[in-house]
């Protein structure tokens, strides 16, 4: 494959190569049902992509960087290349495979003979034996003798009757059906449905049965106790919902495209990019991840027709997370959360995409900038951590619209038309970091926290930000793990608002006023390779690495 961005991390070329291969693999054998789930993505060294230790950082990128040209250089100069990728099938599953070929053949063999005992052959003779066609083997030979005759061959075959005679006797040899077309020499090594060819094929092989013992009266004494009060989970069969939906994924835009394309100003619900599917999750409390500030996440399993390229939906019943806004309702007992009707629901849901489409530009463009400077810096040493910056993005996520499939009265949708909606994202399994709290200005780490280089990093994001849209609008509530956000604010300067309400409610505009004020730079802001402007802030003081 060719123009893949050099920046890719191990996780997106994951993706890539699956979508790329799978169905190549389908293909090889459409009886087995491959499981694309277990397969392995390794690179040419056989790491596995799935476990590296910083899965969001570019994978091949370093190995595009070569030293500069110029004398006493030290920046470092990019130059495209090609790598290798292999996506491996567990040794487990290729031995189903092969334990189903062998039925196949075993199969065909018996089929084979049938047909044979029907229609018993006109014998031909032979073509005169070569000392290739006794002594080269299966390794040797070209793929094409193991191939048998498609049904179409095997038809023409058939009104021919010409068949291969392994008789010694020579008077049967010069019977010759005298109707019979000649035989090329090429054909002479396909499968035939002579008794001959059938009877030649080994037996399937057998597994080896391992030596079965007594495994004693009390563990099947209590393998039947459980497994014989064993029931139904009705409850819980009760509260699980399969829905189908719609799905609109929310794409990753350069922020050029954004101020260049007015159809690209907002997250829209893009038909032509939008996926058919099902939704199936628990509406139980045993499925709740967690109760946010004004939402809830379930854990779901998301099925795409067909699946996505990448992103959510492109593994089958992907385990993603559904969230759904609430409100607390009025208890003198406990607290209660209450839905929106759907009129209420889809604008809030809707706005909260649209926030996650503008974070995912942002940083996209914070990171195109950084990877240019640190390219473009010359003359400059460049310090470890200016190599190794932390390589962050947002959650992979999209709104799905669900689709009444009954109508029971004249209080539900009808059907066809949309009765609920959700945000869905990709799962955080990594611990859950809050860096920077919303019109915070500084780290909600410690300095000793593991964590605190990246919250620095953030920091400087927004310094970065707030430069490149001209003191417009930066990404706040950073939050998430070291490799995934989620759940980001837009904070933007009143002047855009013009006192109306844009973006989200956490849309705190005093938060960008101030930035110049607030903001502390640190060692990421004063590294000469980026050239940002620093803020004056004598008052105050933050502990700078």
């Amino acid at each position: 494959m060719k123009d893949i961005d050099a920046r890719t991390t191990a996780p997106e070329l994951v993706t890539i190569a699956l979508a790329k291969l799978t169905p190549k693999i389908s293909e090889f054998c459409p009886q087995f049902l491959w499981r694309p789930s277990e397969f392995v993505v390794r690179d040419s060294s056989w790491v596995d992509l799935s476990s590296v230790p910083n899965p969001m950082q570019p994978y091949f990128y370093h190995e595009c960087l070569h030293p500069g040209s110029r004398k006493n250089s030290k920046t470092p100069v990019f130059k495209p290349k090609q790598f290798l990728l292999f996506v491996v099938v567990p040794e487990s599953q290729w031995q189903e495979y092969e334990n189903i070929k062998r039925a196949m053949s075993t199969t065909d063999t018996e089929r084979s003979v049938s047909d044979h005992c029907r229609n018993p052959p006109l014998r031909s003779v032979s073509p005169p034996p070569t000392a290739s066609s006794f002594n080269t083997s299966a390794a040797q030979r070209p793929i094409s003798h193991d191939i048998a005759l498609t049904s179409d061959e095997r038809a023409s075959s058939n009104t021919r009757s010409l068949f291969l005679c392994t008789s010694s006797n020579n008077s049967e040899a010069n019977e010759i059906d005298t109707n019979a077309q000649a035989t090329s020499r090429k054909r002479s090594h396909q499968r035939s449905t002579s008794v001959s060819s059938a009877t030649t094929h080994s037996p399937p092989s057998k597994k080896t049965i391992g030596t079965i013992g007594t495994p004693g009266r009390d563990r099947v004494k209590e393998a039947l106790q459980v497994g014989g009060a064993a029931n139904v989970d009705i409850g819980r069969v009760l509260q699980t919902k399969l829905e189908s939906i719609v799905f609109y994924p929310i794409p990753t835009i350069r922020l050029e495209e954004i101020l260049d394309d007015t159809d690209k100003r907002a997250f829209g619900l893009d038909q032509e990019r939008s996926f058919n599917g099902q939704l199936r999750f628990d509406t139980s409390s045993d499925s709740l991840l967690g109760v946010g500030g004004f939402k809830t996440a379930h854990v779901a399993h998301l099925l795409l027709q067909p699946t996505a390229p990448t992103g959510l939906g492109s593994l089958p019943r992907h385990t993603i997370v559904l969230k759904r806004p609430y409100f607390v309702g009025e208890s003198t007992t406990n607290r209660v959360y209450k839905r929106y009707v759907l009129a209420q629901e889809l604008p809030i849901l809707f706005r909260e995409a649209n926030v996650l489409y503008w974070a995912k530009s942002l940083l996209k463009m914070t990171y195109e900038f950084i990877d240019h400077a640190i390219c473009h810096a010359t003359d400059l040493s460049t310090p470890d951590w200016i190599t190794d910056i932390p390589r962050l993005r947002f959650v992979e996520a999209g709104l799905a619209l669900v689709y009444a499939s009954t109508s029971k009265g004249a209080s539900t949708s009808s059907t066809g038309s949309v009765s609920g909606t959700y945000l869905l994202e990709e799962k955080i399994d990594a611990k859950f970091t809050k860096f920077i709290h919303n019109v915070q200005y500084s780290s909600c780490l410690k300095p000793d926290n593991d964590g605190f280089h990246i919250t620095q990093f953030l920091v400087f994001t927004q310094h970065v930000q707030y430069i490149k849209t001209d003191g417009l609008a930066y990404i706040s509530d950073y939050q998430g793990s070291t490799t995934l956000l989620t759940d980001p604010q837009i904070l933007t300067h009143p002047s855009v608002g013009g006192g109306t309400d844009i973006f989200s409610e956490g849309n705190v505009e005093i938060g960008v006023e101030h930035f110049e004020q607030e903001h502390v730079c640190n060692r990421y802001c004063s590294w000469p390779g980026f050239g940002l402007k620093p803020f004056e802030r004598a008052d105050i003081s933050e502990h700078v690495v």
